[in-house]
């Protein structure tokens, strides 16, 4: 072994010190000749499971001179930059989640009169249940989701008056890129070259696809423009032969499910399990299935399952009595997950649907926590 791999050998075996340390992980699985190694990490999903995140190419950050054990901390593997960059990076984080907070818990004095109804706080009615809120996740952090913090109901406020005023981006993704079909059926995927790596240094990528009405043009992009060798699964409630549209790729692996929560459904813990993905990185989960995510998304998480990008369409803004869109984000941010990408989808919903990009970072980064 040469200087050079010996001196960066090094860094990554303190990087994965500074990393376990952080997780408070008692241990991690040994190194091997390609620097890889799985951290074992603990990620708020239902029942709190130990799943498994992969430093994604460990060894091209340990022989970078600007190594920064703090970027690779909080993006849990996925990217590696500067200091200073990466405390701009959080910067805005917590300047939007005030922002967001903000929006929940105040009654502007300048909205417009056809928004009033979309702020929580503009109801007296309802100020008392977004007080609630607010106080539950701040005592509860990580747990809020466990200890029942339900977010304020969403009453008479149109969809795209919603989002405008909402969850906007908050992570910028500076090589992200529109994969799929121009118009509807496309997503962006955040530095998709990250992604198309991991085969490049002998690790594995993996593609989850839910919903796809005989549809394959994702699919087939990620096939073309990321990487032929990423495996490529797509989940659908229905045979492919039901939407008359010809068999998949040879490369898409089709599964019949219908995802969601059990007993009616399955779990997508229960998926991976069956498939053999327990503790892999899904590096790509996108999910399409026509409203369905208002019941199902809490079900997308549970033992073995990671996720480090979640691309999905947004219909309406959930539901009056049950799980909505203020619901929903809680979720999301709770476990970790950025908003790198907001983008209207104006074809149907009456301008009420929207597509999301969201990025796995550490929880404490999601919230905005200074350290």
């Amino acid at each position: 072994m040469s200087q050079l791999e010996m001196q960066s050998l090094s860094l990554l075996l303190l990087a994965l010190l500074a990393l376990c340390a952080a997780a408070a992980v008692p241990s991690c699985s040994s190194i091997d000749d390609d620097g890889n190694f799985l951290l074992q990490a603990l990620t708020q999903a239902n029942e709190a499971t130990l799943v498994t995140a992969r430093l994604d190419n460990a060894y091209e950050y340990a022989q970078t001179s600007s190594f920064n054990k703090t970027a690779v901390i909080d993006s849990e593997g996925f990217m590696n930059e500067t200091d200073a960059t990466w405390k701009m990076r959080k910067q805005r984080q917590m300047r939007q989640v005030l922002l967001q907070r903000e929006a929940l818990a105040t009654c502007p004095d300048n909205a417009w009169w056809s928004s009033l109804a979309c702020f929580p706080s503009c109801s007296s009615s309802s100020q008392d249940s977004v007080a609630r809120f607010l106080t539950c996740r701040e005592e509860n952090g990580s747990d809020a989701v466990h200890q029942g913090c339900s977010a304020p109901a969403i009453k008479d406020c149109p969809g795209e008056v919603f989002w405008q005023i909402f969850y906007e981006p908050s992570f910028s993704c500076m090589f992200k890129r529109r994969i799929g079909n121009a118009g509807e059926g496309g997503k962006w995927v955040c530095d998709p070259y990250l992604v198309a790596q991991k085969p490049e240094v002998g690790q594995p990528c993996l593609i989850y696809s839910v919903g796809s009405n005989g549809q394959y043009d994702f699919e087939e992009a990620v096939h073309k423009e990321i990487s032929s060798a990423c495996e490529i699964h797509t989940i659908d409630k229905n045979d492919w032969n039901h939407y008359g549209r010809g068999p998949p790729p040879s490369f898409v692996t089709y599964h019949k499910f219908t995802m969601g929560v059990p007993p009616a459904a399955t779990s997508l813990s229960t998926i991976v399990h069956e498939l053999g993905h327990e503790s892999r990185t899904i590096d790509i989960f996108k999910i399409d299935c026509e409203g369905c995510e208002w019941d199902t998304f809490r079900s997308w998480f549970g033992q073995g399952v990671y996720i480090r990008q979640i691309l999905v369409e947004l219909h309406g803004t959930g539901h009056v009595n049950g799980s909505n869109a203020h619901d929903f984000f809680n979720f999301l941010f709770n476990l970790g997950y950025v908003i790198f990408s907001k983008e209207p989808n104006t074809l149907g919903c009456g301008g009420s649907c929207i597509e999301y990009g969201f990025l796995k970072m550490s929880p404490g980064f999601a919230r905005g926590v200074q350290t």
